[in-house]
């Protein structure tokens, strides 16, 4: 299993239209150009959702696609 978090700090930016623009599943096929599908697989309750993410991503060798399965 792989885990990443990343950090940043955006200073003009409020923390709410941050959250909605990375969870907007119809607006982040707008800006992810390499996201090839998502879907909502399930809720867990109000504050947890299961999702599917498939990507593609371009390494200096290499062109793949990658499927996550995604608790948020």
């Amino acid at each position: 299993m792989l885990v990443c978090q990343v950090v940043a700090e955006f200073e003009d930016v409020e923390p709410d239209a941050l959250y909605d623009v990375l969870h907007d599943p119809e607006y982040r096929s707008v800006w992810d150009t390499h996201m090839l599908a998502a879907e909502d697989a399930g809720h867990i309750n109000v504050n947890n959702d299961v999702g599917y993410y498939a990507s593609k991503y371009i390494t200096a060798r290499h062109a793949n696609e990658l499927d996550c399965v995604m608790q948020k």
